[in-house]
């Protein structure tokens, strides 16, 4: 006879699973029956793949769902691959080396629609994942950790550093500077650091960080698509301004002027807000060692929310707004729902705090539209996505 109560499995039971799909967060996620005595809940197992049938050990229980962690691989799935680094499931970096790279593709673009299923509409363009153009050795940076004598990266859920000689998902430009900067943190006796960031041309420590994207090629693509977006403009009755938002160093802005003065669309008037002080030194340097017209291209040092509440962005102005993880305040985004701007352009690497900003731009102003969607893989290897959004104004 099976037993109706719920919830009779406990921390520390083995039981059978099998794979469905990848959720965000990383987990593989598996459905439990009546048969489980848990009908509805659901088993996040870590390092699965959709297929695979699973022996996996319960270490959490809340009321609706588990947390396990793989004992036995009972049958593999097709999507599963050997993991190519000696590191896997040590260090706390990459969490879908097991996934063949096309698997992973396919499960970031059904994470992307089933986290912004509730904003998208049957005018909503959807594109296909957009691949990294390397699936590994594509970061330009990485930031490690000391503490004599290991230098790595913490070990997953824990403070302890896994001592690494390479990086996979880095470039071998970056990665040849781990041994020689660990003889020389040792030989001078340096005390533990908890950010060092090695890059392809130098060194810096947790004071110097660059906000820049460190997938360089793919971010390459990213903007090539979000200036195309920008520019896109229908509506010639006006020669639109442009906003970039969170414009760190200019990384959107300059490329947008000068695809601005390439296809003469003058006059020019790109606005550029960012919190960071570095950043914006940066770009006024390049500014002034370009020789660019402040009329055209300017930028503020300031808090994107505090420059909104005493700018209001121009009539038809296009906006990009590329928030840090965890979006856009309420302020910001009423700002802009309720400004008369032609366009918003939001790019995202946190697929719920996206369909959380969306919703609530749409909720402040009904007259806006989600007109196109497309995701990047920027971190292959990994579960992390890269969204990029445009939404319309409708002025009828």
């Amino acid at each position: 006879m099976i037993s109706e109560k719920k919830n009779t499995i406990n921390v520390g039971d083995i039981i059978s699973v099998k794979i469905e799909k990848m959720i965000f967060g990383g987990a593989g996620l598996a459905r439990l029956n009546d048969n489980d005595g848990a009908k509805g809940a659901v088993v996040f197992v870590r390092y699965a793949a959709p297929g695979d049938e699973l022996r996996v050990k319960i270490t959490v229980k809340k009321k609706n769902f588990y947390e396990a962690e793989i004992v036995e691989i009972v049958k593999a799935s097709e999507h599963r691959q050997s993991p190519p680094c000696e590191y896997y499931q040590i260090c706390g970096g990459c969490n879908w080396q097991h996934l063949k790279y096309q698997e992973q593709l396919q499960q970031k673009q059904n994470i992307i629609l089933e986290q912004l299923r509730p904003v998208i509409n049957n005018q909503t363009k959807v594109f296909d994942i957009i691949p990294s153009p390397k699936e590994f050795r594509y970061r330009n940076r990485i930031q490690l950790k000391f503490s004599a004598p290991n230098l790595g990266y913490h070990q997953r859920g824990t403070h302890q550093i896994v001592n690494i000689k390479d990086c996979l998902i880095a470039e071998e430009t970056v990665t040849e500077k781990i041994a020689p900067l660990r003889k020389s943190l040792i030989q001078q006796n340096s005390p533990p650091l908890k950010v060092i960031e090695l890059r392809q041309q130098d060194t810096r420590n947790e004071e110097e960080l660059n906000f820049s994207q460190v997938n360089s090629l793919q971010n390459e693509n990213l903007t090539q698509l979000a200036l195309k977006w920008m520019t896109d403009n229908s509506n010639t009755d006006f020669q639109p301004k442009y906003w970039d938002l969170y414009c760190g160093n200019g990384n959107f802005s300059f490329p947008l002027l000068q695809l601005l003065k390439a296809t003469k669309q003058t006059p020019v008037s790109i606005v550029g807000v960012e919190l960071s002080e570095s950043s914006v030194a940066e770009a006024q340097k390049k500014l002034t060692e370009n020789g660019i017209d402040f009329q055209q291209l300017q930028f503020f040092c300031a808090d994107v929310e505090v420059f909104l509440r005493r700018h209001t962005p121009p009539d038809g102005a296009v906006v990009l707004l590329d928030p840090p993880r965890a979006g856009a305040s309420e302020y910001i985004l009423k700002s802009l729902a309720n400004s008369n701007i032609s366009k918003i352009v939001y790019i995202s690497c946190d697929p719920a705090a996206l369909r959380r900003d969306l919703q609530r731009l749409l909720e402040y102003n009904s007259a806006w539209q989600l007109t196109r969607l497309q995701a990047f893989d920027m971190f292959p290897q990994t579960d992390h996505i890269e969204t990029m959004v445009e939404l319309k104004r409708n002025h009828s």
